[in-house]
């Protein structure tokens, strides 16, 4: 321990040499140490060495083959080195041991809505709902992978849910929003609408949202009001594909 917070000193200083000197110098006289070993990984991740951190990791796992953290460890260096199938393999051996390893399911929902792969998603969303009912991140997911599906009205259930649970949550206010308008439920997207303004004034979801709103209530005014907000809250650059397409409705009607 006091080997990590020398090293964690080193590097709280920026002294990225001397905390590696320490850290090298304890796994030297402690090679089977897995608190050693598993500094270096941080140190190593830290400074974006991935090879390396990936080599201590491979150290800590013939000493724990089922080390569950190290497992972990590694799915996380293989996903920023985009080598997503070898993240969710880091992960399924985790849960090969430990089914009900939440973090370790919530992590595996995270790597496949990366990656696109809803299905697989929802399947271990539902495998943690079974665990904790009221998983507030679970919820999230739901809903969201949901809506993705352009499934909104199975989207409501859980956002609502969670909602109830922490009613500033403006993740959960933005997507049951998005989901009652695409619904076509005006009144209700509307209230999610103006508190995720209330919350966050400066967010454009909410002044797109308020705008599309008085636009098909055919509320000419208060849709130019809220499209402007949109515009000048907007991100500016790099627009995804959605946002473009959004600015380019907004600017015709406008």
């Amino acid at each position: 321990e006091l080997v990590r917070l020398e090293a964690a000193a080193y590097f709280s200083k920026t002294n990225y040499d001397a905390a590696k000197r320490v850290l090298l110098a304890a796994r030297d006289k402690y090679p089977d140490r897995i608190n050693v070993l598993d500094a270096l990984v941080m140190f190593y991740g830290k400074t974006k060495q991935f090879k390396e951190a990936l080599d201590n990791i491979d150290q800590i796992l013939r000493l724990s083959p089922d080390n569950p953290q190290a497992l972990i460890n590694q799915a996380t260096l293989h996903f920023n080195n985009t080598n997503y199938t070898q993240a969710v393999s880091s992960l399924d051996r985790v849960l090969q041991k430990d089914p009900k390893n939440v973090p370790a399911l919530l992590y595996r929902v995270f790597m496949h809505t990366e990656t696109k792969d809803y299905k697989k998603a929802l399947e271990d969303v539902e495998k943690v709902l079974e665990i904790e009912t009221d998983n507030p991140e679970a919820l999230l997911y739901k809903g969201a992978i949901l809506i993705g599906n352009k499934n909104y009205e199975a989207a409501l259930p859980p956002l609502t849910r969670l909602i109830e649970m922490q009613p500033t949550n403006w993740k959960a206010l933005r997507n049951r929003a998005i989901a009652n308008l695409h619904r076509g439920q005006l009144r209700e997207a509307g209230e999610d609408y103006e508190k995720l303004r209330k919350q966050l004034p400066r967010y454009y979801v909410a002044y797109y949202g308020l705008g599309e709103i008085a636009y098909r209530r055919k509320q000419a005014s208060r849709a130019i009001q809220f499209y402007e907000l949109y515009l000048k809250t907007v991100p500016v650059g790099n627009d995804s594909p959605e946002i473009a397409e959004e600015k380019k409705m907004v600017s015709d009607r406008l």
